[in-house]
Parts: C-alpha cells; structure tokens; sequence
C-alpha cells in the first residue's frame, strides 16, 4: 500500500510513520497495518493520527466458454472462473445479458459475437473485464424430395434440392 499525507501548516512540514522524519509525504510499499502517521512543522508541533492500509484483493474477472463454435442454434455454458470479486454483469456485444454467477445462451442467428464479462467486489469502479469470441455458422441444410409426381396438380410437380448454408 501506499500513504500520501496531505497536511498545512508552517513549512517546511516533516513526515513520519515510526521511524523518524522525512521531508517527503509519501510512503510506499506499506503492507496491510495500522501506522501511525507524525507531522512535524518548523515550530516543533507535531501531529498525529492513525491510519489503516487495507489488503486489496484485485478482482480478475475470467471464464471458459463451452463450446466457442458451432452450426445455429448453438448453445453455449459460460463458466464463470473470477477471482476475488462478488458482483458479475454479463454482456453480448455490449447489451446486457444478466448478473448471475454462470449463464448459458443460446445463439439462433449466425455471426461473431463477443461475450464479456464485468466481475467487482462491492466497488464498481475496481472493476475487471474478460471477453471472449463466440463464432456462430449457418448449418448446412440439404432437402432432396423423395416424391416427384409432375401431373400438374401443384403437388411435387417439380423436382428440385434445396441448400441451406453452404
């Protein structure tokens, strides 16, 4: 963690967390504690207070997608891998899909799509973001009549294949 003091008063000001003064205002590389925090002007006054540096946990939002292609209708389990994080928000292209744990869709229409998912730990803001690709293909129709029956009655009077997806 990090502690950046901000203080006024009659310069030059000095900083200390414990271990004597400094003239900067900032420490670093702090881990998680309480730390006493000492300011000292020119006049010898001295303030103190104490101040808390928590353990963040940073949220790695990720899961798998099973399968990642396929022929229309495809259906797809989104497995939600996410690390440190308790809030979700799925989405497809950038629209909403919802905010549960896991979520399965099922794509109808072909084309790429891209799902991502936003994962966080109470604060929005901290949030991480994982997408993947999802390719949805046309599949491949055949219909060859198995009756033809050219008599002019409008039923199975012409023979013809019809091709979907190719």
């Amino acid at each position: 963690g990090e502690i950046t003091i901000i203080a006024s008063g009659n310069n030059p000001l000095q900083y200390s967390i414990g271990n004597g003064f400094q003239m900067s205002n900032s420490f670093s590389n702090l881990s998680t504690d309480n730390y006493t925090i000492s300011i000292l002007d020119n006049n010898d006054c001295s303030f103190d207070t104490t101040v808390f540096v928590p353990e963040i946990n940073p949220v790695n939002a990720y899961f798998t997608a099973n399968p990642q292609s396929g022929a229309k209708p495809l259906s797809v389990d989104l497995n939600n891998q996410s690390t440190n994080a308790n809030s979700y928000v799925w989405l497809i292209d950038g629209d909403l899909l919802s905010n549960n744990y896991n979520e399965s869709y099922l794509f109808n229409s072909s084309g790429t799509y891209i799902i991502s998912l936003i994962a966080y730990n109470n604060q929005p803001e901290c949030a991480d973001t994982f997408s993947l690709q999802i390719i949805v293909f046309d599949s491949l129709m055949i219909q060859i009549p198995n009756i033809f029956t050219p008599n002019s009655d409008g039923v199975n009077d012409a023979f013809s294949i019809t091709i979907e997806g190719v």
